[in-house]
């Protein structure tokens, strides 16, 4: 919160950003990546809020979040202003191709999750060796994103404890993230969670 107190004129466009992406076909989103750096890059000094030393702490956790689904973010103003400049291009053109390779990766894991909605499907993109390996839990974490997404500020740490008591009751069906096969690709999505706010545990032993 206190990232966008500091920035509040940018929570119009970084929610435009947001809504362009998930509603985006995974063989788009390559495309829809180049057309948002364009936008950022126009708005550069309103982008810069992020950057300025009284917020990047706080807003290193928006920037690092949307780097965990694979929105490739810049960390620092210097980062921001090289990526802008256009001296830029070849580095530009050869993080583009990398993502074309994760979007050919997405596509080999369409059938992860079937009948998943926009915002589960990104996080299937974003991990998809991790729930080919706990397909179980597909519905499960797909319901919790849909409860704490839905729900208002002001509810939220109510929420959190209520999720906290159900994971616990499937204790041995969430435990499949921790096992030594696939903790490595699950921790993406736990610690992506936790960048939201969302404190999961990263262990075994933790959880």
């Amino acid at each position: 919160p206190e990232c966008f107190e500091s920035c509040s004129s940018l929570c119009q466009p970084v929610e435009s950003f947001i809504n362009q992406y998930v509603s985006t076909p995974n063989n788009k989103k390559l495309q829809v990546k180049a057309q948002l750096k364009e936008e950022i890059c126009e708005e550069q000094h309103e982008f810069s809020c992020f950057f300025r030393s009284a917020n990047i702490e706080s807003c290193r956790k928006v920037l690092s979040a949307a780097s965990s689904f694979g929105v490739d973010l810049p960390l620092s103003q210097v980062d921001f202003n090289s990526r802008c400049a256009p001296s830029h291009e070849s580095a530009a053109v050869a993080s583009l191709e990398n993502s074309a390779l994760a979007a050919v990766a997405s596509t080999a894991s369409a059938n992860v999750c079937p009948g998943a909605g926009t915002l589960m499907k990104s996080v299937v993109d974003f991990a998809p060796e991790c729930f080919e390996s706990c397909s179980s839990l597909c519905q499960p974490v797909e319901s919790f994103i849909n409860q704490y997404v839905s729900t208002p500020n002001n509810k939220k740490l109510q929420l959190k404890v209520q999720l906290k008591e159900e994971i616990c009751e499937e204790q041995h069906e969430f435990s499949c993230f921790f096992r030594s096969a696939n903790i490595e690709s699950c921790r993406k999505v736990l610690s992506a969670a936790s960048s939201f706010g969302v404190d999961l545990p990263l262990s075994q032993v933790d959880f």
